[in-house]
């Protein structure tokens, strides 16, 4: 890796640690910078702002967590249903030092005007869309297969669902265990799925 990544790697590292520990808001970019033991100059280098750390920071978690559902559904031959199911195990994680606990703490703190639709346009493309994406193309496997109606709205049923799906993953902090978000979740397919099929 060439030491400007490598540099923009540590920087990001240590954002994502204090960005969990102490919020989204708390955290200061001399913060990040001391806890990464790099320059100021070099932190603006690299990135612009508190918000494009966070937002590079957050698509790298979201392509980790991609690139694992990836590889688990390489390794399974799976139904459209299964892999629905499946989800579960990669959005409800208990793992307290996963970012995407923050997401609703840094939207709530982006700037209003176009600085906040710029940001959360950002989120969107970076983080939220293909994480919908995954699901669509899961409903279109499904429908494909004939495990699902032919006349779905399919965009529209990947939206719902990744809405829903990514609200069970805060039940965490609302005290409920990882195991009661996840049966939460397999509840609600339940009944979803019975609406889908044909």
């Amino acid at each position: 890796m060439p030491k400007g990544n490598m540099t923009k790697a540590k920087i990001a590292d240590a954002a994502k640690v204090l960005f969990v520990i102490k919020g989204y808001t708390a955290t200061s970019i001399e913060d990040i910078r001391v806890e990464a033991g790099v320059s100021k100059g070099l932190a603006y280098y690299h990135f612009k702002n508190k918000e494009e750390i966070y937002l590079y920071c957050l698509n790298n978690e979201t392509q980790h967590v991609l690139h694992k559902w990836q590889s688990y559904i390489s390794q399974n031959d799976m139904t459209a249903t299964e892999k629905l199911y499946s989800l579960s195990h990669y959005f409800i994680p208990a793992d307290q030092s996963n970012l995407v606990r923050s997401i609703p703490e840094f939207i709530e703190s982006t700037n209003k005007g176009d600085t906040r639709e710029k940001t959360l346009r950002d989120l969107m493309q970076q983080v939220i869309d293909p994480e919908k994406e995954l699901i669509n193309q899961i409903i279109h496997q499904g429908v494909s297969t004939g495990e699902f109606k032919r006349s779905l709205a399919t965009e529209d049923l990947a939206a719902i669902l990744y809405s829903c799906l990514t609200s069970f993953s805060f039940m965490t902090l609302l005290g409920y265990s990882e195991d009661e978000a996840k049966n939460f979740y397999k509840r609600f397919l339940d009944t979803i799925l019975q609406g889908l099929s044909e």
